[in-house]
């Protein structure tokens, strides 16, 4: 059994903190209703493909599965844009330049 290390607790705290911001900008850009749509489909995918092992329909849900990230890009083009723009803003990265000084 591996042992819970520093790296492993920064790991946690750096998914949190960016699912955290991401969801954030879904609240305030109003594309939170498809995001949850998003994960009520994969709900369904994994409960009729793995626990119910429906084949029909799991290889129907898995074909939409494959251009699944495609369509997300495409839904969330706005909001990946915006991310990227304000996780690149010099604002953000404020503490790092009064840390190294």
């Amino acid at each position: 059994m591996e042992s819970f290390g520093i790296k492993d607790a920064l790991d946690i705290v750096l998914v949190a903190s960016l699912l955290y911001y991401l969801y954030r900008i879904m609240k305030e850009s109003g594309t939170i209703n498809i995001f949850f749509g998003v994960l009520a489909f994969i709900a369904v995918w994994v409960v009729a493909s793995e626990i119910l092992e429906m084949r029909l329909t799991g290889t129907i849900l898995d074909k939409f599965m494959n251009i699944g990230l495609l369509v997300l890009v495409i839904l969330f083009q706005d909001q990946i844009k915006r991310f990227l723009v304000e996780l690149g803003s010099h604002r953000r990265w404020r503490f790092i330049k009064s840390c190294s000084v």
